[in-house]
């Protein structure tokens, strides 16, 4: 399916009057600085309440012998086991302190199924405490030195273990997210912090790059 997704301290929404599609389009996505306008209260409490009644629901992986990739499944109790899974952030910060990720624009990562280019390369510690980077998140999609890192931390769980491709790794402050894009059959697992992901069927022509907050008007 096509998905977005966003990372979020809390979950975000705002619903528009019928009608307003023309004032909405001609607002501009971007502030100045190439960010996402901050969502409002209004916007987390809405998005709150739509998460508890249509997300996805949560499977419990244990009572699965297999598991249909041909649909969106949110599963438990695959990651216990995984050191890193107790780690938090601090932690992790520390582990991979000594390694410089790709920062990776919100407007444009959505674009790039290969690894593409980053804005400038920071640690976790650096990305987490600069102001700067509301309008990028940190992205590795290929081989490299942090999933080499992270050896021996995680393990892909056998009821996913058929599922191939390339590795992920992602970290991202508050309010960023990424507009719609494609996967093929993959897997993620989130260490810490919340994210929301929205999803349309296969086939559906990919939207206008907005903030994530934004979509759900409808």
């Amino acid at each position: 399916p096509c998905c977005v997704h966003c990372c979020f301290a809390c979950r975000l929404l705002e619903w528009w009057p019928m009608g307003g599609l023309k004032a909405f389009q001609a607002l501009s996505p971007f502030l100045a600085d190439g960010s996402w306008p901050p969502p409002s209260e209004a916007e987390l409490a809405a998005l709150s309440r739509e998460a508890a009644s249509a997300g996805l629901p949560v499977l419990d992986a244990a009572k699965l012998p297999t598991v249909d990739t041909q649909y969106p499944a949110r599963l438990s109790g695959l990651t216990e086991a995984w050191p890193a899974r107790q780690w938090g952030l601090q932690r992790l910060q520390t582990h991979l302190s000594g390694l410089r990720l790709r920062v990776r624009p919100c407007s444009s990562l959505h674009e790039y199924g290969f690894p593409g280019p980053a804005e400038t390369h920071q640690s976790l510690d650096d990305y987490f405490s600069s102001p700067h980077h509301a309008r990028a998140v940190l992205f590795e999609n290929d081989f490299g030195e942090v999933h080499r890192a992270l050896r021996g931390s995680y393990f892909a769980p056998r009821l996913l273990e058929k599922v191939h491709s390339s590795p992920i790794f992602s970290a991202a402050r508050k309010h960023t997210g990424i507009g719609f894009h494609h996967h093929n059959e993959s897997w993620l697992a989130q260490l810490t912090g919340r994210k929301a992901w929205l999803l349309l069927p296969p086939g559906t022509p990919r939207p206008a790059v907005l903030p994530p907050w934004w979509y759900l008007r409808e």
